[in-house]
């Protein structure tokens, strides 16, 4: 994820002094109670970091962790089960370039009509867990937003391990960062203006990139974490559908095992952003489960336990 220099959100030294580049790391703060992820997620989960800290044990020379790089969001899919992928015709929406296959594109428009929670709802912050993984070690990370705070709580490997809490404060006169980058980025107090109209909300999110995979991982990142109104979601899937070079792949897992349907876009070499972003979807809800990026220096994905309201921290 990308910290702006502009003087909007958080600083840059507040986000590095929390250790981690993590989706919607911008600000936040105390949260509090939500509803827990299904006891089947929280058990999927708990075998997912278990399972992960046993591949580091028995790994010649431990795990390669590589930093991720600040492009933007952080990503997420498991590959497991996958089907395998299909040669799909795709929809031109202009600009000279295929635009997402139609299949990816039906299946987008459909998650639209699905509507979703109603967001902050009046609450005080605004909570998601997650568990994060790819060549870094396995974490289990809750990040707690409010208007002007961002707090994170992290356990790395093993979940019995005891959880470490930092706290990032919103420069004075802003408010948190929820998503985004410094060209495109999303605070707190910006939710009630995001546009509902697809077009609208595709320019404001656009970002500065050419190839499209940081505007597929800016929205992708704002389903799967922020608390926004279930017109801004429905807007978020349309700009999907009408997003160049998306493909459906078919059936797949994610990292606790939860099925979906996965979708990818692939900015190739010799763009800036060269790799890969899959997402898994609900076919059943439109929630995102997992988002990952897969490019030549990193393997980095977020799989999305639950996302809610909440009273306090903890």
């Amino acid at each position: 994820m990308k910290t702006s220099s502009t003087g909007r959100g958080t600083s840059g030294t507040d986000l590095q002094d929390l250790g981690l580049d993590l989706p919607g790391m911008g600000t936040l703060a105390a949260a509090g109670r939500v509803p827990p992820p299904e006891q089947r997620v929280v058990a999927g989960a708990l075998a997912a970091v278990r399972a992960a800290g046993e591949r580091e044990k028995a790994a010649p020379g431990g795990v390669r962790v590589r930093r991720p790089r600040r492009r933007t969001v952080a990503v997420a899919v498991v590959l497991a089960g996958a089907a395998a992928a299909a040669v799909l015709p795709t929809v031109d929406f202009g600009g000279g370039r295929p635009g997402a296959s139609a299949q990816a594109a039906e299946f987008l428009t459909s998650m639209a009509a699905k509507g979703g929670a109603p967001g902050l709802g009046g609450a005080p912050y605004w909570k998601v867990a997650t568990l994060v993984g790819g060549d870094q070690p396995p974490s289990a990370v809750n990040a707690y937003y409010s208007r002007t705070t961002f707090t994170l709580e992290m356990a790395t490997g093993l979940a019995a391990k005891p959880w470490a809490r930092k706290t990032a404060h919103a420069q004075p006169g802003t408010s948190t960062l929820l998503f985004g980058d410094a060209t495109n980025a999303v605070h707190w107090d910006d939710l009630a203006a995001l546009p509902t109209d697809p077009a609208e909300l595709a320019r404001r999110l656009e970002g500065d990139w050419s190839d499209g995979i940081g505007t597929f991982q800016v929205v992708s990142e704002a389903l799967g974490s922020a608390p926004v109104s279930p017109q801004v979601r429905s807007a978020l899937f349309q700009v999907l559908a009408r997003m160049p070079g998306v493909r459906l792949v078919g059936t797949a897992h994610d990292a606790t095992g939860r099925t979906g349907t996965e979708l990818s876009l692939t900015a190739h070499a010799g763009t800036a952003n060269a790799g890969t972003v899959t997402i898994v979807v609900d076919p059943r809800t439109g929630r995102l489960l997992q988002q990952e990026l897969v490019d030549s220096r990193q393997d980095l994905r977020v799989t999305y336990l639950s996302a809610g309201p909440a009273a306090r921290i903890g």
